[in-house]
């Protein structure tokens, strides 16, 4: 079960993010808090690809295996936001759902990723077998794929 801290520690996160739009081409804003928030969390490896995806990595104290958190940080445009019950740029909680441009592809699942690595290094204190890696893939709603084959290609992942 996760800790209600780590609950928040993602919550906190999330709401960072969904409140930075990040349209495919223009996920700077986004690659920027999330190489931060990794870079403040034990992470040594902090790159931007050619492609502008951030590359984030760290190693253990031991060889072992290679394992690679990879989302996406890009969206869709917001279209008619008149209609929208909330703002889509602003993290809203409401009947215990959270609301906000992102959330579920794939800014959640991102900082997930994030918090989860983060507590990891915390509780290990990198005292583990192998790395781990986190990508902030780009532009993946207009071209799936090719950022995220690039990024494999830079960390040959074992999983």
């Amino acid at each position: 079960m996760i800790s209600e801290a780590l609950q928040q520690e993602t919550l906190d996160l999330l709401k960072q993010l969904i409140a930075c739009p990040s349209l495919s081409g223009e996920e700077q804003g986004v690659a920027s808090i999330l190489k931060e928030y990794l870079g403040r969390n034990g992470f040594s490896t902090l790159e931007t690809d050619r492609y502008g995806s951030l590359v984030a990595g760290v190693a253990g104290a031991r060889p072992g295996i290679r394992l690679l958190f990879d989302g996406h940080i890009d969206t869709v445009p917001a279209k008619n936001v008149q209609d929208w019950t909330t703002p889509p740029f602003e993290a809203v909680v409401r009947d215990g759902k959270l609301y906000g441009r992102g959330t579920s592809d794939m800014k959640g699942a991102d900082a997930a990723f994030a918090v989860a690595a983060a507590q990891y290094l915390r509780e290990t204190g990198r005292s583990f077998a192998g790395e781990l890696w986190f990508a902030g893939v780009v532009q993946e709603e207009c071209f799936e794929g090719v950022c995220a084959k690039e990024v494999a290609k830079r960390v040959q992942p074992d999983l």
